[in-house]
């Protein structure tokens, strides 16, 4: 049996071939919606959450 790459086994990605989570792209809409909602002063709730959320119900049929 393999070991796990945790317990000193063979790496299941190369470096070539790693994932990056640190690195995300944001544009000018993304940083654009994120001025006006401090703008606002909606930071944790609000209209573009209540959007958000009704979007994302939609999108996963719940």
């Amino acid at each position: 049996m393999v070991k796990l790459a945790l317990e000193g086994g063979p790496p299941v990605r190369s470096t070539a071939n790693y994932l990056v989570f640190g690195m995300p792209v944001f544009e000018e809409a993304e940083i654009n919606e994120v001025v006006d909602s401090f703008q606002r002063r909606w930071i944790g709730t609000g209209p573009k959450v209540q959007i958000f959320e009704e979007d994302f119900a939609g999108f996963t049929g719940a």
